[in-house]
């Protein structure tokens, strides 16, 4: 896992090489794992707690439309609301911890990712359609995405002098803004939300995240 009290030079993580028989044996099991996991609800999550509301969408495999990949229970106004009341009560808080823990934060998470890359990968053959290496190529630029900005929060939280003039005090240093809501797109159903939501968490804001359908 990435040091975030001092962090190596940023550098983009490798690409898998699916004409080595062995990581085509590992993918060809994780598909395995991933399709015993088929069905599966996944509730919404507010305030640290999962929440069913009764509502669900269904997600299918495009390869194969009658086969479901899962659940997902639907928000309503009151659960947006309930959403936003418990990011909007948390930010005093988040803003004011530190940035290096913050930015610890994003490297606990894509040492996550790097430990079930495969899996995610699978996932987003089944759920989205993506062939191996493009599916592989969204799952790395995530990853990447939590190792940069880590790296950039560290580097942006230090304030800076913006010139020097006797008596005065003249710097340049950033502030978060409050709560960020992020829609992401579908066609990089992993990096977008992931880049989207940890530059506004990095950076000292709450974030309020609706994935693409």
């Amino acid at each position: 896992m990435t040091d975030s009290e001092a962090p190596s030079p940023f550098q983009n993580d490798t690409l898998l090489d699916f004409s080595r028989a062995e990581i085509r044996f590992r993918y060809k099991e994780a598909i395995g794992t991933v399709r015993g996991k088929f069905g599966h609800l996944d509730p919404l999550w507010i305030a640290g707690q999962e929440k069913k509301t009764g509502k669900e969408m269904t997600s299918v495999n495009p390869a194969s439309p009658k086969e479901i990949v899962g659940r997902v229970s639907v928000a309503s106004w009151e659960e947006a609301d309930q959403a936003l009341e418990a990011a909007r009560g948390f930010y005093a808080e988040w803003q004011a911890t530190p940035a290096k823990d913050r930015a610890a934060v994003l490297s606990r998470a894509a040492s996550i990712m790097g430990q079930r890359r495969m899996e995610l990968v699978a996932w987003e053959a089944v759920e989205v359609g993506k062939g191996w290496r493009e599916a592989d190529a969204d799952v790395v630029e995530a990853i990447d995405y939590l190792e940069y900005y880590g790296r950039q929060m560290l580097r942006l939280s230090e304030p800076q002098v913006t010139q020097r003039i006797p008596g005065e005090s003249n710097l340049h240093f950033y502030q978060p803004r409050g709560v960020a809501v992020v829609i992401a797109p579908w066609n990089f159903p992993l990096a977008i939300p992931t880049g989207m939501t940890t530059a506004a968490l990095v950076t000292g804001n709450c974030v309020i995240l609706k994935p693409a359908e």
